[in-house]
């Protein structure tokens, strides 16, 4: 019955961590993150009952297991929209409340909890895409690409301007100064290929209907699209050998992961 986090290092190191899971596209509420802010400055009132500093105290804690938990195992349940689950992880026979209370002695845990997270490279990649997306989301997305005829490289058409801005805008292409900008160009065609390969299609730079549905997807769905798989990531990525089989049923496709090495 009496107080766990009591020096102000502890009670800062989560905080942060809190707040830092909104870079593994996590939302700090979910961890009462704007709550704990205010309460840090209410218990400090002349007038701050016990019953608060309290119930401040044990919200620390359990901001803490949630996280600890959301980063070990996910925050989604994968039974709950695939009844044929089937994998899964345990937790190792510990003493999590010595745990708490050995990492809040020691001001380690801001330390313990980023260690929780997958350290994976596709992890780490999803992550470096959906700082990017945000990044484009701040100066207003990418803008819709008019429909119209199939774009084949050699083309003259109005929309190659388009298309060069949202390509532009999303950073699958370094814009340089065209002598004709209407001409849909090697450069431009090189770029496009790039991100049909990267997302699924058929790399032939032809611009045509799939193209145009996968470049007018809104950034917020995509950056939705990878909260959800840095989720998946959370269930998936941990633990892994050395070397793993990736299959896209959908896609007819196989990846062979080898460590951190591309294959």
């Amino acid at each position: 019955f009496r107080a766990v986090w009591n020096s102000a290092g502890p009670r800062q190191q989560l905080l942060k961590a809190l707040a830092d899971s909104y870079d593994d596209g996590l939302d700090p509420a979910d961890y009462h993150l704007p709550l704990l802010r205010q309460l840090a400055v209410n218990v400090t009132a002349p007038d701050a009952t016990d019953t608060l500093k309290a119930q401040y105290d044990i919200l620390l804690t359990e901001a803490l297991l949630r996280v600890g938990y959301h980063l070990s195992f996910g925050k989604v349940d994968p039974v709950t929209f695939d009844a044929q689950w089937n994998y899964g992880r345990t937790l190792p026979r510990t003493d999590v409340a010595g745990e708490i209370e050995d990492a809040i002695a020691s001001a380690t845990v801001y330390d313990r909890v980023v260690a929780l997270k997958p350290t994976h490279r596709l992890y780490t990649r999803l992550k470096q895409e959906l700082l990017r997306l945000r990044e484009a989301e701040k100066k207003g997305g990418w803008g819709v690409l008019p429909a119209g005829p199939a774009l084949k490289p050699g083309d003259r058409d109005a929309r190659v301007q388009s298309l060069r801005s949202r390509l532009v805008r999303s950073g699958d292409f370094s814009d340089s100064p065209a002598g004709d900008p209407m001409l849909y160009d090697d450069a431009l065609a090189a770029a496009v290929k790039l991100y049909q390969k990267r997302n699924g299609l058929d790399p032939d730079g032809v611009v045509g209907e799939g193209t145009v549905a996968e470049l007018n997807v809104p950034v917020a769905e995509r950056i939705t699209q990878l909260r959800v798989n840095l989720d998946r990531g959370r269930v998936l990525l941990h633990d892994l050998p050395d070397q793993f089989i990736v299959v896209n049923i959908a896609g007819y496709t196989a990846y062979l992961v080898r460590g951190q090495d591309d294959e």
